[in-house]
């Protein structure tokens, strides 16, 4: 059986090395590589299905980066908010960004946001604690999402519901707590706490009748949610990190029992075996289409929820497909599958630690079937 592709080569021992010891992955590096990940972002110069592209590279090279928290979530916020200082500074390599989100319960849809932004005076406080954040240990700022207390009716005195907005935070203020979660990702991620952080909000708050101040803490937020940009762009990151290490794990797995001689004749000869290989060719393929198809809607400024949708399409492909592919590698090659030496266990620690990141399958699969049913209602069908 031949291989369509070589197998990258992987120097599992250095890779192991580079994520024992903080930050857990190559700055100079990663300075360098930034403008491949930087022009897919909104604005930017480049396509997202290039940046989408680099990011497949990258997972099959098993290289650790904070590029799909950093970069295409953090970027996608600053972005979707005007914060163009803030955006030059991260394209720049300047300063380090980490998007905190997700909180204790791994929730982070707008209705699930619990940290909470109390102004006073002209700035504002941060209360609660965020988990789960890549790299978050290295970041010069945080961006976190975080409860407003809705505005008072002047007329009647009622307060409106809360809201969800950004902020940016400096992850050495006082009040801020950054603490590892070893994780079988390797990508260390953090759980952050907040007391009483020193924060600024941000993004333009407009009122009918005067200029936006971002400062004033009594200007509403936008009417839109600031994080739908980035956690679609992060969904489809993270499941073309997955297609990535699943296709490297297929060709690796594929090229081993190719040479691999068992009572003399190549295990790839044998049809249990070849059934299995073209297995984890179709998930492959399967998963690439979906994930191309998210990136193009993208770059093609489809409709938002069109976007949604085929970004939960994409992940929730890629959390079980490319497990199976990823496992699959493991028992065909056997015991070579199992030695920390080796790139297979790279690969299928970058699948199972994106599993379960911005929404698990079935959450996903929900997305599709209300996005479906939402689509179908406007259209005068339900």
């Amino acid at each position: 059986m031949t291989p369509t592709a070589a197998a990258p080569a992987v120097d599992a021992a250095a890779i192991l090395a580079l994520t024992e010891s903080p930050p857990g992955y190559d700055p100079d590096w990663w300075r360098g590589a930034l403008p491949r990940f930087t022009g897919g972002l909104p604005g930017g110069r480049g396509r997202f299905a290039d940046a989408v592209d680099a990011i497949r590279q990258l997972a099959a090279a098993a290289v650790p980066s904070p590029v799909h928290n950093g970069v295409v979530q953090s970027g996608a916020l600053l972005a979707a908010l005007g914060e163009r200082e803030h955006l030059n500074a991260l394209t720049a390599g300047e300063r380090r960004y980490a998007f905190c989100v997700t909180e204790p319960d791994g929730s982070y849809g707008p209705g699930s946001i619990r940290t909470r932004a109390e102004p006073t005076g002209k700035s504002w406080r941060l209360d609660g604690t965020k988990c789960f954040v890549p790299y978050a240990a290295d970041a010069d700022v945080l961006l976190v999402v975080a409860r407003v207390p809705g505005p008072v009716s002047v007329a009647d005195g009622r307060r409106a519901p809360d809201v969800v907005a950004a902020f940016a935070v400096d992850a050495a203020a006082p009040g801020v707590r950054i603490e590892p979660i070893p994780t079988i990702g390797l990508d260390h991620q953090c759980a952050i706490s907040l007391r009483a952080a020193p924060a600024r909000r941000l993004g333009a708050f407009r009122r009918p009748g005067r200029p936006p101040d971002p400062t004033d803490p009594t200007d509403p937020t936008e009417p839109t949610d600031p994080t739908d940009s980035a956690l679609s762009r992060g969904t489809i990151a993270l499941a073309a990190d997955a297609l990535g290490a699943a296709e490297a794990a297929m060709r690796y797995a594929v090229e081993r029992v190719s040479t691999r001689v068992q009572q003399g004749t190549p295990l790839g000869t044998r049809q249990a075996v070849k059934h299995r290989c073209a297995d984890m060719l179709l998930d492959v393929a399967l998963v690439a289409g979906v994930v191309e198809r998210a990136a193009r809607l993208l770059d093609r400024d489809a409709a938002p929820d069109d976007v949604r949708r085929a970004a939960a399409i994409a992940k929730a492909a890629a959390a079980t497909r490319c497990r199976r592919v990823t496992a699959s590698a493991h028992q065909l090659c056997g015991g070579d599958g199992i030695h920390a030496d080796r790139p297979l266990h790279l690969w299928y620690r970058r699948v199972k630690a994106a599993e379960p990141m911005l929404g698990d399958p079935r959450h996903h699969r929900a997305t599709v079937a209300t996005t479906l049913l939402d689509s179908s209602r406007s259209e005068g069908f339900g």
